[in-house]
């Protein structure tokens, strides 16, 4: 069963792979034309991407490459694009240069390169960089303490030292309102046959722009970013369209294994979700998948839960910040959950009632119906047990969780007993041949051998296979099947059963041996 799961996986993502939609890629020419928008995207999941793209901006052109979704689009599409929720960053390609051969000589390659800088319409990139302006000032708490990180950063490796705070306030003020260029150029090498490093070809490059261009140059407080990317085979220059990648948007409150918020709207979106389902994060650690679903899929119940106080806490100021404040003791999200004043979300206790999930006096998910009211984004927030979940028989139509990937979370030792118990629980609550799972995992190994001990319970409908921040994770679609969940089922049995045929046979073998040596 094993070896027919990893035979599975491998075919569909080998499938996958081959569904590359190709289209040329347009050079910068004249202001108001078409372009070419760039995205990047967690690799694996560019085909769910072109979804969101082709359905929102009504595109017909497009090409993948790992990692990145390239599409045509106008200035006037600039504010849709930046709704878009499944991709980290967007560029506008400037120019590129297919099938460049490099200089092995340094030196040679450097000039050849700055040199580019010269033949680029800088007047229409400036007047792109304009348009697009007004969608990427606005900056949340997280990005602004990431600013003032790295003005203080080059503070002090240049000064020896860092201004006030006050100083960092008033420059990001300045950053927000000024509509002067303030610079910089930022390399990305592809592999490492290229004679030049992308440190050299940054300074570079850089010093041709400010020649061809006269803008002021600021690698920490920079308002327009200049990308070079130096391919095995090609060079392209581009206009970066967002100063932060989008994947910060949501969260503000961080744990140590925080999703995504950009995956998260992917694993949503292979569950296909429709109006009226219930949704639910049995592990929902600070609250992104299911702040994502009430943002995107407002017609569905979206409910989160964890074991952890200290996740809670999280869930709590994420879901109050992204509602105005609401909902974290009435403030504006700074106190996190505290006990001694009264919150509009009440924690649950970590029990388990066959009868229901545990409803607060007015019949909700732990959340008061006057103040669920006014909540733009609605997230029903239950302390749990992943194992032991307060649902009736049948109640949930989709799952959608990150799983402990047994790094810095827990370890692949537990999640051998984690998985299987998780999975034979969420048979239990989900509807029989209805509901789906989406799950998120490092440790592929216990999430397969899960799969195959409830087999009868769970079918394995794809598999895609995705980079979390350096690890080769994978995701797995599920579907309930049509075998009715029966109480105190061992779903260990099939298991313990070719493991005394395993032992039976050896000790057969064994037995045999002694009889010819007349023991």
């Amino acid at each position: 069963m094993l070896a027919r799961l990893l035979k599975h996986c491998l075919t569909q993502q080998r499938t996958y792979s081959l569904l590359h939609h190709k289209m040329k890629i347009l050079d910068m020419e004249k202001f108001g034309g078409e372009v070419t928008i760039g995205a990047t995207v967690a690799t694996g999941f560019e085909f769910t991407a072109v979804d969101e793209i082709t359905k929102k901006l009504d595109v017909v052109d497009y090409d993948i490459t790992q990692g990145k979704v390239f599409f045509t689009a106008t200035s006037e599409c600039f504010a849709k694009i930046h709704q878009l929720r499944s991709v980290d960053k967007l560029f506008l390609v400037v120019k590129r240069y297919e099938n460049y051969v490099y200089d092995v000589t340094k030196e040679v390659e450097l000039e050849r390169i700055g040199s580019v800088a010269f033949e680029l319409p800088w007047e229409q990139v400036e007047k792109y960089w304009s348009e697009n302006r007004p969608f990427c000032i606005k900056m949340n708490k997280f990005q602004k303490h990431k600013l003032r990180e790295r003005k203080k950063k080059r503070r002090q490796l240049n000064l020896g030292g860092c201004g006030g705070e006050d100083k960092e306030d008033s420059d990001l003020e300045v950053w927000e309102k000024s509509m002067d260029v303030n610079f910089r150029v930022t390399c990305n090498r592809v592999g490492k046959k290229q004679s030049v490093t992308s440190p050299e070809a940054e300074y570079k490059f850089g010093g041709y722009v400010q020649d061809a261009t006269g803008w002021n140059v600021n690698l920490s407080c920079y308002n327009l970013e200049v990308l070079l990317e130096i391919g095995v085979d090609s060079l392209m220059v581009a206009l970066s369209l967002t100063p932060f990648s989008l994947h910060h948007r949501n969260i503000e409150y961080f744990g140590r294994t925080t999703l995504r918020s950009t995956i998260a709207y992917n694993m949503l979106m292979l569950c296909k979700l429709k109006v009226g389902e219930v949704v639910v994060d049995p592990m929902c650690g600070t609250g992104s998948i299911p702040l994502e679903g009430a943002m995107e899929w407002k017609g569905c119940l979206h409910v989160g839960g964890d074991n952890s106080g200290a996740a809670m806490e999280r869930v709590f100021g994420n879901v109050g910040v992204n509602n105005g404040g609401l909902g974290v003791n009435g403030g504006k999200g700074d106190n996190l959950g505290g006990t001694e004043e009264k919150s509009d979300f009440e924690v649950n206790d970590d029990t388990r009632d066959n009868s229901g999930v545990n409803e607060g006096e007015n019949g909700n998910l732990g959340v008061n119906n006057e103040k669920k009211s006014k909540l733009k984004y609605p997230v029903e927030v239950v302390r749990w047990d992943a194992t032991r979940l307060p649902w009736r028989d049948s109640t949930v139509d989709v799952c959608v969780t990150d799983l402990p990937f047994g790094k810095r979370m827990g370890s692949q030792h537990d999640n051998r007993v984690l998985y299987p118990r998780f999975l034979h629980e969420l048979a239990r609550v989900s509807k029989v041949g209805v509901s789906r799972a989406c799950l998120l995992t490092y440790d592929r190994r216990s999430a397969l051998n899960s799969f195959s001990k409830l087999h009868k319970l769970w079918s394995l409908k794809r598999t895609v296979n995705v980079n979390i921040g350096g690890l080769r994770a994978a995701v797995y679609l599920l579907g309930r099947t049509k075998h009715e969940f029966v109480i105190g089922e061992d779903f260990n049995l099939e298991e313990k059963k070719k493991k005394v045929q395993k032992n039976g046979t050896k000790n057969k073998k064994i037995s045999e041996k002694f009889e010819k040596l007349d023991i």
